[in-house]
């Protein structure tokens, strides 16, 4: 999996707002969480904030979890 860390310039955090039409699709996240046991204080929220670096799941397929009507 490939290794995404925050964009920082000057020790702030670096961003940039795009355009809806310049997003391809979704992708998963995952922290990387080392051998340190999480903190209780992290939600589901914000833990993407919190982590130092995230793994990109590049082996997801999202198209797997299509709703497809003609299955009911």
């Amino acid at each position: 999996m490939y290794q995404v860390a925050l964009s920082t310039c000057q020790h702030a955090p670096n961003s940039e707002v795009i355009s809806i039409d310049q997003i391809w699709q979704a992708c998963l996240l995952t922290p990387q969480f080392g051998s340190a046991s999480v903190p209780a204080s992290w939600t589901s929220g914000d833990t993407l904030d919190l982590a130092n670096k995230c793994y990109l799941d590049k082996y997801l397929d999202l198209h797997l979890f299509e709703y497809n009507e003609q299955y009911d």
